[in-house]
């Protein structure tokens, strides 16, 4: 059988984007710091963030568990040649990436067997012309850990391997993402109606797949949260029976549909599926699920794509059959050739519109910018005391970034500018837009770091600009002695 020659490409696109835009945002701020702690201080859970910082919900360890010791070897080997601990950030972010492309890659091989090789060849090639899915896929999310069992599980139930795809559905629904109950849920009501699955036995396999799952869960999250607890559990009570997740924002009911799916799946997708479903009835058994889980997901009014991104690789797969019937068919008649050839220009301009939107994304990390850039700044043998507030440590400035043991590195929240607590720090990071005059006769800058504020088009090349504006700046207490490295007292002056 011969390689997926064009699955290449995937990797080879994540781990460019990994290695240009390393730093993590807020929503993956409780993953990516569990997998330093985990790193960094193994059983030693008093050091751990989040006893300090444990968010609005409890989230699992499972998932920053299986990273940190896949990446272990190679993290103590680093440590001990003295690399610095930013390199692991690149590290863990690589073997996250690496699972959900292995996954990945199974899907698309069985969808090789199953649809085609045509299909799986325009799969990969509609894949790699969308900025999101690939952008998400190395992402310390919870929607990230949860796609690589999403898409084994896929993959099971391509295969008719039912008690494969049930166990591997439970573990992404207890574990990591319980809305995938409605996802996976469907496919396999699909599959009973049928009437080719016995109830008896996929009950008996998803009630088992259910106590191993949630006592798995329980065991694990409840020795690093010090106590009983169900992380998906306490996540799912809040956002759906309280309903409280709608605090951080409300958006229409179509907005899945015509906002945020629009944006991630292109232009071309849309009209190739409905090509697609109307040729090969097949396809329609992927469709419907995909599409009753984002109606039934918009009946709740927070809305993000990382929620529903697990349906774009289903659908990029009932397009990519719309796509193989002008492929097979281009030699057959003039139209088809032509509707080829203008599906490819649609795909290489979605590439480069993709392209654009990474280069905006570079753009959206000033915090972790701004603490790379601090320790250049200052002499590894001062004494610091550093605060980075909330903007920094949203957009960045997480523990793999803090390269000296001997600093103190500091995100107490809520400290309003100019307080006294505030101005007891030798140096801090903060929001440029907003805190910056407070400061100005207490502090000195020492660098400002620019991020993403809009976009230019222009009628030369390269025809668009990103737009950047001051964001983060890093001031230094008038008090502290630079040549001595050293906060000058009080009672000094």
């Amino acid at each position: 059988m011969k390689t997926m020659w064009y699955f290449v490409p995937i990797p080879l696109l994540v781990l460019i984007q990994i290695y240009l835009a390393p730093y993590t945002k807020v929503e993956e701020s409780f993953n990516i710091q569990a997998i330093h702690d985990i790193l960094q201080f193994r059983l030693n859970i008093s050091s751990y963030d989040h006893n300090e910082f444990p968010g609005v919900v409890p989230r699992t360890f499972i998932g920053p568990l299986v990273v940190a010791i896949l990446s272990a070897p190679v993290h103590f080997f680093m440590r001990r040649c003295d690399q610095p601990l930013i390199y692991s950030l690149y590290l863990v972010r690589g073997v996250l990436s690496a699972v959900n492309i292995a996954a990945l890659y199974l899907y698309i091989k069985q969808v090789k067997t199953n649809f085609g090789p045509q299909v799986a060849k325009a799969t990969c090639f509609i894949t790699v012309c969308q900025f999101h899915f690939l952008y998400y896929i190395s992402r310390p999310l919870p929607n990230t850990f949860a796609m690589g069992p999403v898409l084994m599980a896929l993959y099971f139930l391509m295969r008719n391997e039912i008690s494969r795809f049930i166990w591997t559905s439970a573990f992404a629904i207890l574990i990591f993402r319980s809305e995938l109950a409605v996802f996976l849920g469907l496919f396999l009501l699909a599959e009973i109606f049928e009437g080719s699955k016995p109830i008896a036995k996929v009950f008996i396999q998803g009630f088992l797949a259910l106590i191993t799952w949630i006592s798995l869960s329980t065991g694990i999250d409840s020795f690093f949260w010090q106590e009983t607890i169900w992380p998906e559990g306490m996540v799912f009570y809040f956002n759906v029976v309280l309903n409280k997740s709608s605090a951080w924002g409300v958006s229409p009911f179509h907005y899945y549909f015509t906002k945020l799916l629009p944006k991630a799946l292109g232009p071309l997708v849309p009209i190739l599926m409905l090509l697609a479903l109307k040729i090969d009835t097949r396809f329609r058994k992927l469709a419907l699920p995909c599409v009753g889980f984002v109606f039934l997901y918009s009946f709740l009014p927070h809305k993000e794509l990382r929620f529903v991104i697990y349906t774009v690789p289903v659908f990029n797969v009932i397009a990519a059959r719309g796509w193989a019937f002008f492929s097979i068919n281009a030699s057959k008649r003039f139209t088809f050739r032509f509707v080829h050839f203008i599906n490819g220009c649609i795909l290489i301009a979605c590439f480069a519109a993709s392209t654009v939107m990474f280069m905006c994304s570079m753009e959206n990390y000033p915090g972790g910018v701004a603490l790379d850039k601090f320790h250049k700044y200052v002499s590894p043998s001062s004494e610091i005391n550093l605060h980075m507030d909330n903007l920094a440590c949203q957009t960045g400035a997480i523990r793999f970034g803090q390269l000296n043991p001997n600093w103190v590195y500091n995100k107490t929240e809520k400290l309003k500018p100019g307080w006294q607590d505030t101005l007891s720090f030798s140096h801090l990071l903060v929001d440029m837009s907003t805190d910056y005059q407070v400061y100005k006769s207490t502090h000195t800058v020492l660098f400002t770091v620019r991020g993403y504020s809009g976009l230019n088009l222009g009628l030369s090349w390269p025809f668009v600009e990103v737009v950047t504006s001051p964001k983060i700046v890093a001031l230094q207490h008038k008090r502290y002695e630079a040549r001595k490295g050293r906060f000058k007292s009080v009672d000094e002056d």
